[in-house]
């Protein structure tokens, strides 16, 4: 229902590279040259499955039908068989029926483009990524769960998703934000 890249084989600078640098350079070398196998865990599977579910819905909204929650419950069912993972379905739902409700009014969806994937080279070489949400004026979203609410959009992963869709388009990113299902309740959005 929604296909995913192996991104396991990729070399390239990208958004997790960056990260994962930001808090340990070693641990960054080490996953880079000797990485070793991905094993998911609840709250990461949980995410993706959000994630997808998202997906889903954004490419409904997208194109003008209404939105299909039983679809993207689906997807977010696969993402949990793929993973192996147990997570708690009825508070992806949750999160699903409150993005319809809370998030999909909030935003012009056509033309989004949803896990684009982006491999540009920049001035130090070359980057990939998928940013989770591109909308038709170039602004960047990032769809996360969270235990907490974020405390801001300023990220490197934010600037580097904006450089990177900027190189891709030709055209400034006007903004970058994030969607964040808070665990337990609400989306939160803010960007930047």
């Amino acid at each position: 229902i929604v296909a995913r890249e192996d991104l396991s084989q990729r070399r390239g600078l990208s958004k997790s590279a960056l990260t994962t640098f930001d808090i340990c350079a070693q641990k960054a070398w080490q996953r880079k040259y000797f990485p070793r196998p991905f094993i998911p865990k609840p709250k990461m599977t949980f995410g993706s499955c959000v994630d997808a579910g998202v997906e889903i819905l954004v490419t409904y909204a997208r194109a003008g039908l209404e939105l299909d929650i039983e679809r993207a419950m689906a997807a977010a069912v696969e993402v949990q068989e793929r993973d192996g993972i147990e997570v708690d379905m009825a508070e992806v739902e949750s999160a699903l029926g409150a993005f319809v409700t809370d998030v999909i009014p909030a935003f012009d969806w056509s033309l989004c483009r949803t896990q684009a994937h982006i491999h540009v080279t920049l001035e130090w070489g070359e980057v990939d990524g998928h940013p989770d949400l591109i909308l038709s004026s170039n602004a960047v979203w990032d769809v996360k769960t969270a235990a907490n609410p974020k405390k801001t959009a300023r990220t490197i992963e934010g600037g580097l998703y904006a450089l990177m869709v900027e190189e891709e388009t030709g055209k400034p990113v006007p903004e970058f934000g994030y969607l964040v299902w808070v665990r337990g309740g609400y989306w939160q959005g803010f960007g930047y």
